[in-house]
Parts: structure tokens; C-alpha cells; sequence
């Protein structure tokens, strides 16, 4: 870049998407100070802007005075030139709907729980048995020949060997209410460990708001068609013009082991046995434990891929439109397989690629995963959300030395966290753009 282009962008046709701030949209929307700020930020060379529902906002999210708002804007930025971007959530993570799409149990997280019991030698230890299986089984008919397969949420393992024990010898026959059924009662002359697995969700109102199963294409489905297509119905001449990418903001997996009812049929379609028979492998060591769960991940990652992220981006380049989502758990491999299952195979499946440059020292090697994933896999660019957590007040030199980090790493779009509507009280409310990274205290 010339020293006077970036002395003067303003002028720079090249630069025009350069810098495409979030604009916190954190209080009362009036039409005229949307006008105002709009034009304050054109008038300073940032020629596109994404207005961005966050804490603060009073109003209904997407609602017909939240599109007459972003209407507003959108004509304003149309008369000058300049560009919108659709921020596609209330706050973060995307795919919640503000609230909306997570009321619905079957579109939240499920997850994977398990518990160890060590039983020592000559120990009797009893327990419930459930079925993990999806289908629907009769319990009476469980344990007959030819009946339903039943998939125990049970499993035992020789402590000292860690090799698995059959189940069958600890079944006991009782009889309640007239009906004989089997409980499950282990004793042995040597120690055991039992792992007891659950498929677990959070509950809505509380966490579970904030854990959509991305997972789960009618989730995505749900989502998309609250939120782009909303826009889309008001805005259809605007896609591709004005209007230019949607942003996914902060993606990810709440527990370390998700779970989706589709997984154990495109497990065993995709890796040829059956995970459900095998589940404790996900936390025991051992090589071919190590094994299953280098197969779970490489599950998870495609079901992810398919089903969230190509999904949405498939549905942006139908209507004109690039997609450009930030992941969670970005900066070191281990948060990625944590938070994506294999976070370059989900950015093969994105139009352009977003980051999050946190706080204002080097950080992290996020944006050098991410512009390598733009090169490798020719995507449109790559965009960085920088400045949060760099303090306040964050002088020139800071605010310098992030953008040196961010242009040096081949980034290409900045995405200022951000511009707000309105002044704050307090900093708690919008902590990642009001306080210091905690490594920067």
C-alpha cells in the first residue's frame, strides 16, 4: 500500500471495503441518528458499515421497525455508494435466532456425558439401564431374541486390563408388576471401572438459549429462514449490490462432546461400526480408542461443514451474496478441534473467512490459519474482526500496532468491534470492546 492511500483511503476506489465496522445498534433506533452516524462514518473514508443488534437494543430484533430502521440505512448507503453487510444474530453466537430458534429443544446442543464409577473387588454396584439407541423400543421386549437392538448407556471395563466386559452376565431377571425385566447388578472377585453415558441438553430459559445444534440441518434451515431470508423478503433487489455479505459470528460446540440424532447412522454409514457400541472410547486412553475418536471428530467436522456453514453459504451464493462467518476457538489447533472438529475443513466450506484479532499484542496464529485456508482454497478474501478488547481509551500507537498485525498476516478486510449507537454507563455490557484482553492487563 502507498503511504498516501493510506494517509488519504478516502479517495482509494480499492479500499472501499477495507474497513466495514460493526455498528452496535445498543439502544432506541431513531432514523435521524442512524442518518447521522452513517454519513460521519462515509464522510471519514469507512464506506461500508453492519449494523449489529447487541445489549442495549430496545425493540423487536427483525422485527417490521428493525427492517424499516435498516431500510433507512440501506438507502442512505445506497444514495452515497457505499455498502451494507448483514450481521445475521442478536449479539452472539449466530444461530440462536436472539433467543428464537433455541425455544425449540430439538434445535439445541445434545451433548455426551459420562461418568466413571470405580467398583472395587466383591463390590456390588447397580444401576439403570437406558437405551441410547434413537429408535423407539418396547421395554419388555428389550432383551428378547429378535427383538429391537438396544444400545445400553452402560459399559464395563476390566480396571486393571481396560479391556470391555459383557454385560450379559450381570443382568438380573426381576419381576415388578407382573413383568419380568432384567436389572443390571455387577459384582467381581476383580476391580471394575463402569462408565455411565448420557445425551444430555440445557434447558431453556438458561444456557440452552445460547447452544443451537449446528449439527442439525433443520436447525439451520429454521435459521436461515428467520433471519436471511427476512431480510431477502424485504431487500430482494439490494442482494448483491448494496447489500453484500452476511457475517456468522462465533460458531461453536458448548460441550466437548456433541451429539446429533443423525451421528450414530452416518457413523456407521461412513466408518463401517457402530459408535454406540463404543462410546467410552471417546475419553479412555489407548490406541484403538484413540482411533474411534479421531473417527468421531472427522464426523462431527463433516456434519458441521454440510450442515451449518455449506448450508448457509450455498443459500448466500444463490441470492448474489458472500458469506464470511467467525469460529470460535480459532487460535490454537487444540480449540479447534475442540470448538469445530477441524476448523480449515469448515473454512473450505465459506465464501470468506473471518477472524477474531483479540486484544492489541500479536496474539495468536488465527489469522495466519485463516489467510492460508483463503489461499489454499481460493475463497474471495478474508476478513478480521479487530480492536475488541483493546481497552479504552485505546490510543493510535495500540489501535497501529493490532492493524500491523492484522495487514502483516495478510489480512485483507478490517471489521472494527465496533462503532456504537449510543455511550455505555459501564463496560461489563460490551466487554470485548470496552476492557483489555486479560493477557494485556
Amino acid at each position: 500500500m502507498k503511504k498516501s492511500d493510506f494517509m488519504h483511503p478516502k479517495g482509494v476506489k480499492a479500499l472501499d471495503g477495507a474497513q466495514v465496522p460493526f455498528w452496535f445498534w445498543n439502544d432506541t433506533l431513531e432514523d435521524g441518528e442512524l442518518k447521522r452516524q452513517a454519513a460521519l462514518m462515509y464522510d471519514a473514508g469507512i464506506k461500508g458499515c453492519a449494523p449489529h443488534a447487541r445489549t442495549g437494543f430496545r425493540g423487536g430484533y427483525l422485527d417490521d421497525a428493525w427492517m424499516a430502521h435498516f431500510e433507512t440505512v440501506l438507502e442512505e448507503q445506497k444514495k452515497r455508494g457505499g455498502t451494507l453487510w448483514i450481521y445475521d444474530e442478536f449479539n452472539w453466537p449466530s444461530g440462536t435466532g436472539g433467543g428464537e430458534i433455541t425455544k425449540n429443544e430439538e434445535f439445541r446442543e445434545k451433548y455426551l456425558m459420562f461418568h466413571r464409577v470405580d467398583v472395587p473387588a466383591g463390590t456390588v454396584f447397580r444401576a439403570q439401564i437406558s437405551n441410547l439407541s434413537p429408535s423407539k423400543f418396547n421395554m419388555e421386549d428389550q432383551y428378547k431374541e429378535g427383538g429391537h437392538k438396544v444400545r445400553p448407556n452402560v459399559f464395563c471395563y476390566d480396571a486393571q486390563a481396560m479391556e470391555p466386559l459383557a454385560l450379559d452376565p450381570f443382568m438380573v431377571a426381576k419381576t415388578y408388576a407382573g413383568m419380568e425385566v432384567k436389572d443390571f447388578q455387577l459384582q467381581r472377585d476383580r476391580d471394575t471401572a463402569v462408565y455411565i453415558v448420557k445425551i444430555l441438553t440445557e434447558p431453556y430459559p438458561g444456557e440452552g438459549e445460547l447452544t443451537p445444534d449446528y449439527l442439525n440441518p433443520d436447525m439451520t434451515d429454521a435459521f436461515i429462514q428467520m433471519t436471511h431470508e427476512a431480510y431477502y423478503k424485504r431487500f430482494p433487489r439490494d442482494f448483491g449490490n448494496v447489500i453484500q455479505v452476511a457475517f456468522d459470528d462465533e460458531t461453536r460446540f458448548c460441550h466437548a462432546f456433541p451429539w446429533t440424532e443423525q451421528l450414530p447412522e452416518v457413523f456407521l454409514e461412513k466408518k463401517g461400526y457402530d459408535l454406540l457400541e463404543r462410546l467410552p472410547d471417546l475419553v479412555i486412553p489407548g490406541e484403538e480408542a484413540g482411533r474411534t475418536r479421531c473417527d468421531y471428530f472427522d464426523i462431527v467436522a463433516d456434519l458441521y461443514r454440510e450442515n451449518y456453514h455449506g448450508r448457509i453459504h450455498q443459500w448466500c451464493l444463490t441470492h448474489g451474496i458472500d458469506y464470511c462467518p467467525h469460529l470460535l476457538g480459532e487460535e490454537t489447533l487444540a480449540g479447534q478441534v475442540r470448538f469445530s472438529g477441524d476448523y480449515m475443513r469448515q473454512l473450505a466450506a465459506v465464501g470468506r473467512p473471518g477472524i477474531d484479532h483479540l486484544g492489541k499484542g500479536i496474539g495468536s496464529l488465527n489469522i495466519k490459519f485463516a489467510s492460508s485456508a483463503a489461499e489454499c482454497y481460493g475463497k474471495s478474501g478474508l476478513a478480521c474482526e479487530v480492536f475488541a478488547a483493546c481497552g479504552q481509551p485505546a490510543d493510535p500507537a495500540l489501535l497501529r500496532h493490532a492493524f500491523g498485525c492484522c495487514i502483516g498476516s495478510r489480512d485483507a478486510d478490517l471489521s472494527s468491534c465496533g462503532n456504537l449507537l449510543a455511550p455505555l454507563s459501564g463496560g461489563s455490557e460490551l466487554y470485548p470492546w470496552l476492557l483489555p484482553w486479560p493477557s494485556d492487563r
